[in-house]
């Protein structure tokens, strides 16, 4: 069974409920994550927020008629690759938001997700330095990347974070 069509180069997949996303490259520019609904088209080849390599735009934006608009895209380019919903303990400003992984970057973004109203409200680039190809989150929520250069990087907090202080008040 086809569940959508209009992909051009998926790259990550998460589930969150009953909702599946992917990531996708896009050419030059207008890399993209989707939020998959069963018979829609995403727009590819004839719908993009990117550019032909020879740097002619020949791709219409926004998508129109039947083709579906990404929940996010990112222009220029990140060489985007893996995705996952973080659902962790070991980073609560991270928890239910998204990690997106960046070969081009060599970066992690979070994306704020606004399940209610189904969008994306921020986008923040965090600098790792390496092309980040795959993550994985342990039940304690710790991270682990996995690097095109055959690295593995383990993300946690400093123990410096773990204490939280609070003053006392007296009236």
């Amino acid at each position: 069974n086809v569940i959508s069509s209009g992909h051009r180069n998926q790259q990550g997949l998460t589930i969150v409920g009953d909702n599946i996303f992917i990531t996708e490259h896009g050419p030059r520019g207008g890399d993209e994550v989707n939020l998959i609904q069963k018979g829609k088209d995403y727009g590819w080849p004839f719908y993009s927020y990117g550019y032909a390599y020879s740097g002619k735009n020949i791709h219409r934006s926004p998508h129109q008629k039947n083709a579906e608009e990404p929940l996010f895209y990112f222009s220029p380019s990140i060489g985007i690759s893996e995705i996952v919903y973080y659902e962790g303990s070991e980073f609560p400003y991270w928890n239910k938001k998204f990690l997106v992984l960046s070969l081009k970057y060599r970066s992690l973004f979070l994306l704020d997700y606004d399940l209610d109203k189904n969008r994306i409200k921020s986008s923040e680039r965090i600098n790792i330095g390496h092309r980040l190809r795959d993550i994985a989150v342990m039940p304690s929520g710790k991270i682990f990347l996995i690097t095109d250069d055959q690295k593995l990087i383990n993300l946690s907090r400093s123990s410096k974070d773990n204490h939280i202080e609070s003053e006392k008040i007296s009236f």
